[in-house]
């Protein structure tokens, strides 16, 4: 069982800072995947 009062140490801030880091990814992908998804119906349009 895990010790709670590693919560206070570096724990928080590192898990904080790698769910922003994958948020980020996510995003990022996300925005990836639209502008897939727009120009192949941009090249189905055509």
């Amino acid at each position: 069982m895990e010790c709670p009062l590693r919560y206070g140490g570096l724990d928080v801030p590192s898990y904080a800072f790698a769910l922003r880091a994958l948020r980020t990814h996510a995003l990022s992908h996300f925005r990836k995947e639209n502008d897939v998804m727009r120009a192949s119906s941009v090249l189905q349009q055509a």
